[in-house]
């Protein structure tokens, strides 16, 4: 979530975090992916069912510098798996099904 990131940046003494550099596929905000352990997520035209949580690891120290994988503890993100694919562009609604 957008939001994770940005705590993450403070936390970090930076302005803003690269979501490449925390290997995110897709960066949503104003949802709360932390809700449900498991369930299914709308994206645009896609369904995803997400399988639960994303756990950071030593590769944040690497690509944010020392305490980048504390910074991401409980801020990982989901993984998730496409049910029904299609594209997905900026500003597409992301909600619960």
């Amino acid at each position: 979530m957008e939001e994770d990131l940005q705590a993450a940046a403070t936390d970090l003494g930076r302005s803003e975090i690269d979501p490449g550099l925390v290997r995110r596929n897709i960066v949503v905000s104003g949802i709360d992916l932390h809700q449900f352990q498991k369930g299914f997520l709308r994206l645009g035209s896609c369904l995803i069912e997400v399988t639960g949580d994303c756990h950071p690891c030593k590769r944040m120290d690497e690509n944010l510098g020392e305490g980048g994988r504390k910074s991401l503890a409980n801020r990982g993100g989901v993984t998730g798996r496409i049910l029904e694919g299609g594209p997905v562009s900026i500003n597409d609604d992301v909600k619960w099904a």
